[in-house]
């Protein structure tokens, strides 16, 4: 079986550290492109088993990677097929021009 994750998909292994009620039965990852800039977005997927009124049915939870806790960052990637798998993320924004001149002095609490 590849390991290859394709864009607009995702896949769900059995929780083997499960212990609680409360801890998903499934844990995977998965990647989603976004149709109008072409950036790619890494998640961790959670699943839940649930029992209700038309039968079994799942539960799913998504995380982007670089939101995990301990987690190093997942540096933003570049469109499908492009050449460069790494993407330069925009840098800090300046404060729009209403704002310039303006101190913390002036806030009256």
């Amino acid at each position: 079986m590849s390991e290859k994750i394709w864009p607009n998909s995702g896949r769900i292994f059995k929780n083997e550290n499960r212990e609680k009620e409360t801890h998903a039965n499934g844990r995977g990852d998965g990647e989603v492109t976004c149709p109008h800039c072409q950036n790619r977005v890494l998640f961790f997927i959670d699943s839940w088993l649930k029992q209700g009124a038309k039968g079994p049915w799942s539960s799913l939870s998504f995380k982007p990677k670089d939101k995990q806790p301990g987690a190093a960052p997942q540096p933003m990637r570049g469109p499908v097929g492009a050449q460069s798998e790494m993407a330069v993320p925009p840098g800090p924004r300046s404060p729009p021009a209403s704002a310039k001149g303006f101190s913390d002095d002036e806030i009256p609490f």
